[in-house]
């Protein structure tokens, strides 16, 4: 009688997950998000020990997994179909493709040229090996994080947080939950070493610098309604970073604090804190 019992509260345990989930969509995505993710890494990394570049690639599922979970126990059938439309729009004005290829290398340049040592770095450095670095870490960098991020982030939860709390708040708040999901990659020493290391001071300037990605990709996604786009300006940014000379005083994550840092606050000034946001051109989802 009491084993009855036992299986009977389980099975009431997990047939409440499907409403839960329900009356609390955008929560129930960002715990998806991270226990997929996070548990990947756990998974491959911590228990299998498998390589590096593999895990990480492996745990950026996570968004995407979130995202399909949700949206298939609330019956949103229209919204997937709509994310997956714009994931496939490439068809936009061509200055958004010259903003991601163009724009943001040279912001990030920029930013190089105003850091201490940065203008000696740069006339040492090789024109031609700056565009090669940027054009490989521009493809390989697309499918090692933009392409299975970006439709839960961008396509997933940043409409739903635009909705919920407005555009600028919204954004802020996305900055922040997707700058906490990276956190356990820098328990992979590869990686952290990659981006500048492990330590407190180390962590904080990553977790800034993402807060200054998301104001940038937010207005690329609301001025376009291109998933596509998003994934191609997120590559271009991680590209960016990865393509300068080296700095004697600074990293690419002050770099890149100090370029997108600039061009969010300019966006927050020109845009008033909207990015571009249309309710009704958010209503599918």
């Amino acid at each position: 009688m009491t084993a009855g019992l036992v299986r009977m509260s389980r099975r009431g345990r997990l047939a409440g997950v499907p409403e839960t989930i329900r009356a609390h969509p955008l929560p129930a995505f960002f715990a998806l998000a991270y226990a997929v993710s996070w548990g990947i890494l756990l998974v491959l990394y911590g228990m299998m020990r498998a390589p590096a570049a593999v895990v990480i690639f492996v745990q950026t599922l996570g968004p995407t997994i979130a995202a399909r979970i949700v949206l298939t126990t609330i019956g949103g059938r229209v919204a997937y179909r709509e994310m997956r439309h714009r994931g496939r729009l490439w068809r936009v004005p061509f200055r958004w493709y010259l903003l991601g290829l163009a724009v943001i290398p040279a912001a990030c340049l920029g930013a190089v040229a105003v850091l201490p040592g940065g203008i000696g770095a740069l006339q040492n450095a090789s024109a031609g090996s700056i565009v090669s670095t940027f054009a490989f870490f521009l493809v390989f960098g697309f499918f090692s994080g933009p392409l299975f991020e970006e439709p839960g982030w961008r396509g997933f939860a940043l409409p739903r947080l635009e909705r919920d709390r407005g555009p600028l708040v919204g954004t802020l708040i996305l900055g922040v939950l997707w700058g906490v999901w990276h956190l356990p990659q820098f328990l992979v020493p590869e990686w952290a070493a990659q981006n500048g290391g492990s330590d407190p001071a180390t962590i904080a300037a990553f977790l800034v610098l993402v807060m200054t990605l998301s104001p940038v990709l937010t207005w690329v996604y609301n001025r376009t309604g291109s998933l596509w786009l998003a994934m191609v300006t997120h590559a271009s940014i991680n590209a960016s970073l990865s393509m300068g000379p080296v700095l004697p005083a600074a990293g690419p994550m002050l770099v890149g604090i100090v370029a997108f840092g600039a061009i969010s606050l300019v966006l927050v000034i020109a845009t008033r804190g909207r990015f571009g946001y249309d309710a009704q051109a958010q209503l599918g989802v």
